[in-house]
């Protein structure tokens, strides 16, 4: 027997909504790691929670690398296109940088 087909829409309980997103998360990364191991080829995922939490995941130390390096270029040019309102938006972030 198979399983039935849900509806996708917004979950409006928020506890199960909270476990219905770990468990995708999960289930989405192993899948990730499972392509990049079967195919041989880099793979990326990055997740952003409601609460703005960051999941990620990359195959290969260089792919990471390589997503950072592109994300530090977006970060670069949003700031320089803010000018001095930029230089505050990068001192109020920078001590999440870190983390």
């Amino acid at each position: 027997m198979g399983r039935g087909k849900i509806v996708i829409r917004r979950i409006d309980n928020s506890t199960s909504r909270q476990v219905t997103f770990s468990k995708r998360r999960n289930g989405l990364l192993k899948k990730a790691k499972e392509l990049a191991i079967l195919c041989d080829a880099e793979v990326g995922v990055m997740i952003f929670s409601s609460t703005g939490k960051l999941y990620d995941f990359a195959s290969t130390r260089t792919l990471r690398l390589r997503v950072l390096t592109y994300v530090a270029g977006e970060l670069k040019g949003t700031l320089e296109s803010l000018g001095d309102k930029g230089h505050q938006v990068w001192d109020i972030s920078i001590p999440h940088l870190g983390h």
